[in-house]
């Protein structure tokens, strides 16, 4: 069903209220979830609910824990990991200036970070180029396991160009905690061969994956490896506290900000990206494609589509559970 924008926000406003989160804490866990939802990602709407999203009562506002000349920590204290991004996105921006590189490190964190490509594409626009990490809670198997032990820990890159930049953003996961939600709410089976319930076994119910594990986006030894890579990387190199038992993880991120200008001149830089986005797209194609898309390409079309529009697809099942989230 179609629900008009300012009605969305109002009702996504009021879902994160009753998760008890303050007003502006509301408004910036909404707009990286738009920002997902316009996109067509499985990062949108409908994290509004699970994922670990209800605000704990021990939580406090994140804050600055260590502060270096190229590298800041944030301490997410409990709080939401949008929140703490943000921060630290902030403090990025306003401290790198002409230093070649900056890294911040996010920790202690209980849920998930949502796209990080809303947060590499703030760099992008900036100039800079972003690598972003996100470790989370057990969701994913090794390679030949069927028990969780990874994240479904993702990764973004983006480039700065002269218009939309370059913006790759993926999850190591074969299907993510929101595609799950997504799966749940239509009353749709997961493909066969992704995933498994608690005790092991093969699933296609979205319910039961939940309590068990999905697999790696490759199935293969190389996306299990990337998993614990980003693992050890946004988790115990950050600060925050890896474990299998989901109560005792602690979620965290690692990004890095690059300033082309410390390699040469920004302009040749620039200008190198575009001739090789034009490569690509200008590449010979298989039969059965008509175009040969970059990463994020596809994703900012969408966006600039449902921006146009006065409202945004989402499942009835969704809708109602919103309403009746919010009438208790």
């Amino acid at each position: 069903m179609k629900i008009k924008n300012e009605e969305l926000k109002s009702l996504s406003l009021s879902v994160l209220s009753k998760h008890g989160y303050t007003e502006l804490e509301s408004q910036q866990i909404f707009d990286s979830l738009l920002w997902s939802e316009r996109r067509g990602s499985s990062q949108g709407i409908s994290k509004l609910f699970g994922w670990r999203i209800e605000k704990l009562p021990e939580a406090t506002s994140p804050l600055i824990e260590k502060r270096e000349s190229s590298m800041v920590q944030i301490n997410a204290n409990r709080n939401n990991h949008i929140l703490a991004c943000n921060l630290a996105v902030s403090e990025i921006l306003s401290s790198i200036g002409e230093r070649p590189i900056f890294i911040s490190g996010i920790k202690n964190a209980v849920n998930s970070s949502g796209s990080l490509g809303y947060f590499t594409e703030k760099f992008a626009k900036s100039g800079f180029v972003a690598i972003m990490l996100s470790a989370a809670d057990p969701g994913v198997a090794p390679f030949g396991g069927s028990e969780p032990v990874f994240g479904t820990n993702p990764i973004s890159i983006s480039i700065p160009t002269d218009g939309d930049p370059i913006l790759f953003d993926m999850s190591v996961a074969s299907l993510t905690w929101g595609d799950l939600i997504t799966h749940q709410h239509l009353h749709k089976p997961l493909p066969e061969g992704y995933a498994f319930d608690e005790k092991g076994e093969p699933t296609t119910d979205p319910t039961k994956a939940m309590d068990g594990c999905v697999t790696s986006f490759d199935q293969s030894p190389k996306g299990s490896g990337l998993a614990m890579m980003i693992q050890i990387l946004a988790g115990p190199l950050v600060g925050s506290i890896y474990s299998k038992d989901h109560s005792g993880c602690q979620y965290g991120s690692l990004i890095i900000v690059i300033n082309p200008s410390s390699f040469g001149d920004k302009t040749t830089f620039i200008k190198s990206v575009l001739d090789m986005i034009t490569q690509v797209k200008s590449s010979r194609r298989v039969p059965e494609f008509s175009e040969i898309l970059i990463p994020g390409e596809s994703g900012y079309r969408a966006s600039r589509n449902n921006s146009k529009k006065d409202g945004i697809e989402i499942p009835v099942e969704l809708f109602s559970k919103i309403n009746k989230f919010i009438s208790k």
